[in-house]
C-alpha cells in the first residue's frame, strides 16, 4: 500500500513539473529627449519567469540586461569597450512584450547568458538590443523584426507587430505578485552554479523560506548554547 502510494506520488509531481509554464519577457525603458537634443536612447532588458507547481505561484527567476561597463565612453561609440550583464529588476518598465516559452527554451536562455558574460560592448553593433536579440532567438515560434533599431521602444513596438497572436493576452501584473521572489541572475553568472542552472526550477526556495530556514537555524545553535551553559 506504502509503495502504491509513493509511486502515484511521484506521478503526481512528475505531472506537474512537465505541465509548468515559463515566460520570456522582453522589457524598454524610455530614453530622455528635451524636444531637440537626445540625451539617452533608452534600455532594453529581458525577464525570464517560471510558474512553481509545488509553491503554487510563478518565480522570477532572473531579469537582466547588457551595459557598457562603468558607463559609455568613446572606445564604446566607435569601436568596443568592456561590458557587463547587471540585474534589472528594479529598472524602470515603460514597455513589455510577454511570450510563454518551453522549459528547455527556458534552461537555454539561462545557459546562453552565462555564455556571453564576457562579450564587449558597442554602441553600434553590439548594445543592450544585440543582447536581447541573442535570447529572441532561441525561441523557435518567435520573430524577430528585421532592420536596425536606434530605441528600444520602437524595437517592441515591432516585435508585437510581428508576434501578435504569440503575445501573452495580459500584463506583467497577471503573472508575478509582489511576494514573488526575484532569485538573483548574479547567481547564473558563476560556473560554480551551473548545477543550479540546470535544476528542476520548481525547486527554487522563496526568500521567505530561505529566511525562515535561517532563523530557525539561527534558534537552533541559541538553544544548543543555552544547554551549554
Amino acid at each position: 500500500m506504502k509503495k502504491t502510494f509513493l509511486v502515484a506520488l511521484l506521478l503526481l509531481c512528475s505531472q506537474q513539473a512537465i505541465f509548468s509554464k515559463q515566460w520570456l519577457v522582453f522589457f524598454s525603458k524610455e530614453g530622455f529627449f528635451d524636444g531637440v537634443i537626445r540625451q539617452s536612447f533608452g534600455h532594453a532588458y529581458i525577464g525570464l519567469i517560471q510558474e512553481d507547481t509545488i509553491l503554487n505561484k510563478n518565480v522570477v527567476l532572473a531579469c537582466f540586461g547588457f551595459y557598457p561597463k562603468g558607463g559609455i565612453q568613446s572606445s564604446g561609440v566607435f569601436g568596443f569597450m568592456e561590458g557587463e550583464i547587471r540585474d534589472d529588476w528594479k529598472s524602470i518598465r515603460d514597455d513589455g512584450f510577454i511570450i510563454e516559452i518551453s522549459e528547455q527554451e527556458l534552461k537555454t536562455c539561462l545557459k546562453l547568458k552565462n555564455q556571453l558574460v564576457k562579450q564587449k560592448y558597442s554602441l553600434r553593433i553590439n548594445n543592450c538590443l544585440h543582447f536581447i536579440k541573442n535570447f529572441g532567438t532561441q525561441i523557435s515560434k518567435l520573430k524577430l523584426p528585421k532592420g536596425y533599431f536606434l530605441l528600444p521602444s520602437s524595437f517592441i513596438s515591432a516585435l508585437k507587430s510581428e508576434n501578435r497572436d504569440l503575445e501573452f493576452k495580459g500584463t506583467l501584473k497577471n503573472i508575478i505578485t509582489k511576494e514573488n521572489l526575484l532569485i538573483n541572475s548574479k547567481l547564473f553568472l558563476k560556473e560554480k552554479h551551473k548545477k543550479l542552472r540546470d535544476a528542476k526550477i520548481n525547486f527554487f526556495k522563496s526568500r521567505k523560506n530561505i529566511n525562515l530556514q535561517k532563523s530557525q537555524n539561527k534558534q537552533k545553535t541559541k538553544n544548543l548554547n543555552l544547554q551549554k551553559h
